[in-house]
């Protein structure tokens, strides 16, 4: 259990600056030879004013807001595909969203409790979450549930622990983490996906390793994905008709938290390759690594996925 509630302490403690970032691109962020200058908006949460809030800034760092002012820590956050809200956890267990231009937040009045791992739909119209059980909180699933809170549905219904549930580009289907309890104490975790109509599961990696934060490429031909299989966090991915594998970073550090830019051609990751925690950015195949951003706030987890830009936001 060490490595999964190691996991789970980082999330539901937020012993982190969970920077859970939503970025169009990283332009702004580095100057990267081949990317181009676009404007975008980070969404992130941030103990800057006492307790884990909700903010948004240009990618340059620049124009922070918040949104949120809470007696209670915000996390998980993810932007709608319209980049007018934000959808969100909290250390209380429920879902929340907020519209980014006026800042009115609606609580979704589920009749669950211990959420965590929410996203939006590609169309914006759902969003899926995991719900980990009383007692030990050592069991949970995945549920989705349409925006306005209606519809709400288990969608995977599996022994132990699902994790950070991710829709395929086309909607249709996830991908998600499954815990596996191996002799001597160890953990694995196998990804699956299933179709939003609960058919079909099917695991589609088992290679008696920790994978998590599994994200499609735009084209939904690949995934990318955070694996210990050579005994350290590194980025991994895997073109998903072939099964074939390809180690993207090696480095003795913690890499993690993978997500893909809106064109396919970047990944970025967490990593404190640097003696402090911080955000890079490489090539699609693993090339030109390049550091982007470091959160005043230094040597605490970060935890990236990119998003559409939120444009709305001055």
């Amino acid at each position: 259990m060490q490595f999964i509630l190691k996991i789970l302490n980082n999330e539901k403690k937020i012993v982190a600056i969970v920077f859970l970032i939503e970025i169009l691109n990283l332009s702004s962020l580095i100057q990267a030879k081949n990317l181009k200058r676009l404007q975008n908006k980070i969404a992130f949460v941030s103990n800057t004013s006492g307790n884990w809030e909700l903010w948004v800034m240009d990618a340059n760092g620049d124009n922070k807001r918040q949104l949120t002012y809470t007696p209670i820590d915000e996390r998980s956050p993810s932007i709608s595909p319209d980049g007018k809200k934000i959808v969100y956890t909290t250390n209380a267990g429920d879902i929340w969203i907020v519209n980014v231009m006026t800042k009115q937040t609606k609580k979704l009045n589920l009749e669950l409790k211990n959420i965590n791992h929410c996203r939006f739909s590609p169309d914006g119209k759902r969003i899926i979450f995991t719900v980990f059980h009383e007692p030990k909180m050592d069991d949970s699933n995945i549920w989705i549930v349409d925006i306005n809170g209606v519809n709400l549905r288990k969608l995977v219904d599996q022994r132990d622990i699902q994790l950070y549930p991710d829709f395929h580009p086309n909607g249709k289907k996830i991908i998600y983490s499954s815990t596996i309890y191996a002799p001597f104490y160890v953990i694995w975790h196998d990804l699956w996906a299933i179709n939003l109509d609960g058919t079909g599961a099917e695991r589609i990696l088992c290679n008696d390793a920790a994978n998590i934060q599994a994200k499609w490429s735009p084209d939904g031909k690949k995934i990318v994905f955070a694996s210990n299989k050579t005994g350290n966090m590194e980025i991994w991915l895997m073109d998903i008709e072939s099964k074939k594998l390809k180690q993207l970073t090696y480095n003795p550090a913690y890499d993690a938290s993978p997500c893909w830019s809106p064109d396919g051609e970047y990944i970025c990751f967490i990593s404190n390759r640097s003696g402090k925690m911080a955000i890079w950015i490489m090539d699609k195949n693993g090339k030109n690594l390049n550091s982007t951003l470091t959160p005043k706030n230094q040597n605490l987890p970060i935890f990236g996925h990119f998003s559409p830009v939120i444009s709305d936001v001055p």
